[in-house]
């Protein structure tokens, strides 16, 4: 790939013990490809996070062919007002790039299950994406994958974990904005975009497809 995102919660917790064993012992797997990643409710220990990633804030975005990729730190604050979402503001704002995809790791919409979402970020995130014309949100923390129907133009994907416990989780079909959920499947995401399409084919651990999407204008 061209390079990868995480959409956070890389360890169990965030200690420099777990820094070394579990993410470092393993990066030859990401030798030489670009990496960016959003802090996990479980990476918890932001300054080590920082450092290991050589990342200047929490929060951070940067452009890639036509498109915008914004991080957020949904350990921190999303309530009017903050700093964080008046950076948000002032960077969707400014952007001309043709697509933008937002990521940040607790999500504020999951299709099947309302009460596995962060219900209260759709006070003040949602609607400043929704402003600004996001196309797709990337984000983790829940164990299985999931995907909405569009919601107000933006697509939530939440995407199963690569090497963690799976949640045991029933799926209701009837939220509203349901499109699909798999649960009991490791994976990962793989994003094609043009100028037509950002194309999404989401795979298991052994190479089977789990779904496959796109998201237009």
């Amino acid at each position: 790939p061209d390079f990868i995102v995480s959409a956070g919660d890389m360890l169990e917790d965030g200690k420099v013990k777990n820094w070394q064993e579990n993410f470092f012992q393993n990066i030859g797997l990401l030798q030489g490809i670009p990496f960016a990643a959003t802090e996990g409710n479980n990476d918890s220990g932001q300054k080590l996070f920082q450092y290991y990633l050589a990342l200047d804030n929490r929060y951070y975005s940067f452009i890639y062919g036509n498109t915008r990729f914004v991080v957020l730190d949904s350990n921190l604050t999303f309530n009017e007002g903050s700093e964080q979402i008046e950076w948000l503001e002032n960077t969707l704002k400014e952007n001309n790039s043709l697509w933008t995809i937002v990521v940040f790791h607790i999500g504020p919409y999951v299709s099947s299950l309302p009460d596995y979402s962060q219900k209260k970020f759709r006070n003040t995130v949602v609607p400043m994406m929704e402003k600004y014309d996001v196309d797709l949100v990337i984000n983790g923390h829940n164990h299985f994958y999931d995907r909405t129907s569009k919601i107000n133009g933006i697509t939530y994907v939440t995407l199963p974990c690569v090497s963690a416990r799976l949640s045991n989780v029933s799926v209701d079909e009837n939220s509203g904005f349901y499109a699909k959920t798999i649960v009991g499947k490791t994976g990962y995401g793989l994003f094609t975009v043009s100028n037509d399409e950002i194309k999404v084919i989401v795979k298991d651990m052994k190479d089977s497809i789990l779904d496959e999407f796109s998201v237009g204008k």
